[in-house]
């Protein structure tokens, strides 16, 4: 049994509960209301917060376009200045070949000039020396004259010629190169 006290708190502590549940009632609408309020802020902060990411993205790969472009650029750079350089050092070598080449091979061709004239004069004074054709005409010696007009021939053109001959000679040579090392049988059991 309940003492008179006891029932009195009871109806004071219900009482109270029935006061806070109208306050709470009426709290309660206002913590919705702050609660959708905070949902509300909630929702543009995170929206805030996409877009900034968003733009973090864009920066992000546009940084790296421009990364891309940075080292596409500085590798023509370096191309361009290397050409350059290639360029510059190909004019100082022609300058150095207008300074020492042109005037070498100049004295190489006066040279050249100049043994063609002698070997001429000394093939001159061979044919004489020997005798090899007769000034008068006899049919008898018509065919050791022909042999040595044909000698006398080759003899003068052989200086024309020398320069074709000599280019003929690395040509063949060149040729019978390639073919020895691309075309030529070859042992393939052999140790490389």
């Amino acid at each position: 049994m309940m003492t008179k006290f006891q029932s009195n708190i009871t109806e004071t502590n219900q009482n109270i509960f029935e006061d806070k549940t109208r306050e709470n009632t009426r709290v309660s609408k206002t913590i919705d209301e702050i609660k959708q309020i905070f949902m509300n802020k909630h929702i543009n902060q995170m929206e805030e917060t996409q877009y900034l990411i968003d733009e973090y993205k864009a920066t992000a790969s546009k940084r790296n376009n421009w990364l891309v472009l940075l080292g596409r650029r500085e590798k023509e750079l370096k191309t361009l200045t290397n050409n350059a350089e290639d360029i510059i050092d190909t004019v100082y070598t022609n300058h150095r070949r207008v300074e020492y080449q042109t005037p070498e091979l100049a004295k190489l061709r006066k040279i050249r000039t100049y043994l063609i004239f002698v070997y001429y004069v000394f093939l001159s004074f061979y044919v004489f020396k020997r005798e090899l054709f007769s000034f008068g005409f006899d049919f008898d010696d018509v065919r050791e004259e022909m042999r040595n007009l044909i000698f006398v021939i080759i003899l003068a053109l052989l200086p024309m010629l020398l320069n074709n001959i000599i280019v003929f000679g690395y040509t063949i040579v060149d040729k019978l190169a390639f073919f020895m090392k691309n075309k030529a049988p070859k042992n393939v059991y052999q140790k490389i």
